[in-house]
């Protein structure tokens, strides 16, 4: 996992995320002044997640894609941790997210609660979530 350029990420995003449109699309306004990161199996970038400031402590994810022959292998997850830890240790109080409702379970696992009603964009479901600063990620009732 390291850090990227937005520019690395487009093409990953235009992939996953919305290959129906042009590779614009998938750019976001704040772009260049986000933090993006990438994780590797060895060349190959599988999966990138972007990072925005909102305010001092408030960040928004955005654009966390994994490609579809590398994904439910754990590598979104070890990602979506690698973050999280990134942004708590820059003073993360509040992190938020639009999830497409098909991905809301993956977000729960990392504690990320849903905030707001579902709505639509390009005729997909979404979901505000978000997660505070001082998580840990919940024990299964069977495990305690």
């Amino acid at each position: 996992i390291r850090p990227i350029t937005a520019e690395k990420c487009l093409a990953l995003r235009h992939k996953v995320l919305w290959p129906q449109f042009p590779p614009a699309f998938s750019r976001v306004d704040g772009d260049d002044q986000a933090q993006h990161f990438g994780l590797y199996l060895d060349s190959l970038m599988v999966s990138c997640l972007s990072v925005f400031t909102i305010n001092a402590g408030e960040y928004q994810m955005r654009k966390f894609a994994t490609d579809t022959e590398y994904q439910h292998q754990g590598h979104g997850s070890k990602l979506m941790t690698h973050v999280l830890a990134q942004i708590e240790s820059q003073g993360m109080h509040r992190v938020f997210l639009n999830a497409r409702l098909a991905a809301t379970s993956f977000y729960a696992r990392f504690d990320f609660r849903t905030v707001g009603a579902v709505y639509y964009k390009e005729e997909i479901p979404y979901v505000v979530m978000e997660r505070h600063a001082g998580h840990t990620l919940t024990q299964p009732a069977y495990l305690s």
